[in-house]
């Protein structure tokens, strides 16, 4: 029996997609002593093998920006170029454990400040990649500072960064983020 695992990677617009099975414990080691995982490794001719070049519209029920989605975060967001920010004061109902807000919740605020903006800038994008350090806990109903910047774009692609600041833009990190988006079409 064997344990699958997968990982992606994108360099220099193409996706490499590693597929990866490892033994049980129970089957031990090779005659060498290493392990006797097989990595197969797909290279695409592009990420959009992956991530359709379909079009966006919205319809403003976006869980994390929609105006008509009153049981999302109802963020706005201020865009100045290749960067946005925003404040939010998460409610208890974004709770994971007393008093502190879901790890979800915050990578949809990373996510949301990295992709929309690449949205805005760029007439569509969609998330391809995202990588999220969690350093401190948000406190329910302490309101947070999120910031999101595009750090260079390519033909179909936009590297991004973000992060969520306890209180504004000096206070203690939350928790920061690296993304990549792939542009598309917006309708």
């Amino acid at each position: 029996m064997k344990l699958r695992t997968a990982s992606c990677a994108v360099s220099n617009d193409i996706l490499i997609y590693t597929l990866t099975s490892h033994p049980l414990p129970s089957e031990g080691e090779d005659e060498k002593g290493g392990n006797r995982a097989i990595p197969r490794i797909f290279v695409g001719r592009g990420i959009l093998k992956f991530m359709p070049d379909i079009p966006l519209e919205d319809d403003h029920y976006c869980f994390a920006c929609g105006s008509e989605n009153n049981d999302g975060l109802c963020v706005n967001w201020i865009v100045e170029g290749r960067t946005t920010r925003t404040e939010f004061i998460p409610p208890r109902k974004f709770q994971g454990w007393k008093n502190i807000v879901h790890g979800g919740i915050i990578a949809t605020l990373l996510d949301e400040a990295m992709t929309r903006l690449a949205w805005i800038v760029c007439g569509g994008a969609l998330t391809a990649e995202m990588n999220v350090r969690f350093l401190k806990p948000a406190i329910i109903g302490k309101k947070l500072f999120v910031y999101g910047e595009i750090v260079e774009e390519k033909r179909k692609l936009v590297k991004m960064k973000a992060c969520v600041r306890e209180g504004g833009p000096a206070g203690d990190i939350i928790a920061n983020s690296e993304g990549i988006a792939v542009k598309t079409k917006s309708a």
